[in-house]
């Protein structure tokens, strides 16, 4: 039997009573055909056509938060995934709201013989704040398993641990080791709310997003909340431990790559205790516009970004509170960082962390930092971190440039980074000051840098000394200011400037004992504009040794006459040059950063 359109209007003309008869004498749907009503049309049976869309609610699924929805919802998704080989899957509607879970949704896909195939699913809701999926499948346990399903798409769906035997991962994308391929998944406007619970997983808190090895996928105006609310690795066993019970048995390691958070997404903590967002050995990774804070007190925890192992070709634009620091235990390449910081919890806390011993390496990368808080303006750039006292550098930054609005006193530039030789090609920018290393040379250009009045002494710079041991000849250091000083009284045209070019042999060292050349300074006046204005008659070059071993200060002091007695500034550039030197060299640093 033929029904001409199913969904047919009036103007067909249908006599209603001829429909009820009809349907009346077909027991099973099976034999009933879906007729389109375009020409060339595919026929198909009605139990077909109902099979590519399902309501969850068709099986049973109450939705009420109490009732247990899992063997409803799980039917639902398996009645529109046909078995392998004979097609691909359809899509399950979830009406607006709670459907309570209690073992994992299988959404996997493995390609094997007899299993669903689960590629090209789609699970939808009427919106992510109305139709929400809650896991009660306990601790260690995933509310979905997404692994190796290609072309799956989520939307308009929240997921959420309950509030008895809670989930402590929200999605787990994983890698199967019978079929290494977790590909081209959607999420769109997805809610992902998991507890606060810093022991879950082994010690390492509630996850939000785990994957492991998903590649190119695509995260889109998405929200992740968790102890640590996104992962991305590409070994089973990552920085956060392992997944502990996964559907598919799963591979060791895999690549991933092309993995775009697009639209905007937010990935926020719980508790201050881990990194909201962890990535380890990820390749072309893309967050377009990502906002990462934290809710809740607890932990100490002050990074919001961790790399681990090698990451390449990451690109992230950020809005940032909370947690003020970019943790880097291994290698960064090939990447755009654009960083805007808001209220920071800890406001000593520095923008970019290197551990040694982890390599802590930054190359062919660029950052744009932008520090809103007035708070934290004293942050510094960066900071190294010993794991040992003995440890053997391994920390630095190569063909990279950071641009920042911070002020000149707080680069942060220590020995531990600059002494690497792999350190060059470098230039990091702020407030009227710039930074530049290169090979055997590090320059500081500064604009109108304070001096202070007539006799003042004043810091622009440090140079840091490596350690010489006895009976061992070290190298020479050279170093050169030079710039223009002038004073900086403008109201009444009585301002004045002057050339200042200096150099000297600053330390050179044989048998562990120094030696200090003297300044050559050449300084060349200008007279005052007016008989009342002031006149900058001298600059004093001062070299001083002020703990022996480590820190040298440049200085210079001003001499200023004139009925004003305004202060004077300097503009100009430091450079500093070295050679023969075995292993660590010295550094040259901006004022007030001679603290490792």
């Amino acid at each position: 039997m033929t029904v001409p359109y199913i969904f047919a209007d009036a103007s067909q003309n249908i006599p209603l009573a001829e429909l009820d008869a009809n349907f009346a004498a077909v027991a099973n749907t099976d034999n009933i055909e879906y007729n389109p009503p375009f020409a060339n049309s595919t026929v198909e049976t009605v139990t077909a056509k109902l099979a590519q869309t399902v309501s969850v609610k068709d099986f049973g699924a109450v939705g009420n938060g109490i009732t247990d929805d899992t063997e409803a919802v799980q039917a639902a998704i398996d009645s529109v995934c046909p078995v392998y080989g004979s097609g691909s899957a359809g899509s399950v509607y979830f009406p607006s709201g709670n459907y309570l879970i209690t073992s994992v949704l299988n959404l996997t896909n493995s390609r094997q013989a007899g299993t669903k195939c689960r590629d090209g699913l789609r699970l939808y809701g009427e919106s992510s704040a109305s139709s929400i999926i809650v896991g009660e499948t306990g601790s260690g346990y995933a509310i979905a398993d997404v692994t190796g399903s290609q072309w799956l798409n989520l939307s308009n769906l929240g997921f959420q641990s309950g509030s008895k035997n809670k989930s402590t991962v929200g999605i787990y994308q994983g890698l199967a080791s019978a079929l290494q391929q977790t590909q081209n998944q959607r999420f769109e406007q997805i809610i992902i709310s998991i507890h606060d619970d810093s022991t879950a997983n082994g010690g390492n808190g509630t996850i939000a997003l785990w994957n492991f090895g998903a590649e190119e996928n695509t995260y889109d105006t998405c929200y992740f909340i968790a102890n640590t609310p996104i992962v991305c690795t590409t070994v089973v066993n990552s920085p956060v431990g392992t997944y502990a019970n996964p559907i598919l048995a799963q591979a060791s390691s895999h690549s991933l790559g092309v993995t775009t958070f697009s639209g905007e997404n937010y990935a926020v903590s719980l508790g201050r205790y881990y990194s909201p967002i962890k990535l380890l050995g990820v390749n072309t990774f893309e967050c377009e516009n990502i906002y990462i804070s934290n809710i809740g007190t607890g932990g100490t925890n002050d990074y919001s970004i961790s790399f681990y192992s090698s990451c390449v070709n990451v690109n992230i634009n950020s809005t940032i509170e909370q947690l003020g620091t970019i943790y880097v235990l291994g290698t960064i390449k090939g990447a755009n960082v654009n960083l805007t910081f808001g209220a920071i919890a800890n406001s000593s806390a520095p923008i970019i962390k290197l551990a040694r011993g982890g390599e802590g390496i930054i190359s062919y990368s660029n950052f744009k930092i932008t520090n809103n808080d007035s708070s934290s303006s004293n942050r510094n750039i960066f900071q190294v971190i010993p794991t040992s006292s003995s440890e053997q550098v391994s920390c630095f930054l190569q063909s990279s440039t950071f641009n920042s609005n911070l002020l000149s006193g707080y680069t942060g530039l220590n020995e531990n980074l600059l002494w690497n030789p792999n350190t060059s090609d470098v230039k990091i920018t702020g407030v009227n000051w710039s930074y530049t290393i290169g090979k055997s040379k590090h320059s500081i250009a500064l604009q109108n840098f304070s001096l202070g009045t007539t006799g003042t002494t004043t810091e622009i710079c440090e140079v840091l000394m490596p350690t010489i041991l006895s009976n061992v000849s070290a190298g020479g250091v050279g170093i050169k200011v030079e710039g223009l000083i002038g004073t900086t009284n403008y109201g009444d045209n009585s301002r004045s400037s002057g050339w200042l070019s200096s150099v000297v042999t600053l330390s050179t060292s044989q048998n562990g004992v120094k030696t200090y050349g003297t300044a050559a300074t050449s300084w060349s006046g200008v007279s005052n504009v007016n008989a009342s204005g002031n006149n900058i008659t001298n600059v004093a070059l001062t070299i001083t040794d002020a703990t022996v071993t480590t820190n040298v200060s440049v200085k210079l002091t001003p001499t200023i006459t004139g009925v004003n007695n305004s202060s004077a500034t300097f503009t100009g550039t430091v450079d500093m040059i070295w050679s023969g030197w075995s292993s660590v060299a010295p550094s040259l640093l901006l004022s007030g950063n001679s603290t490792p």
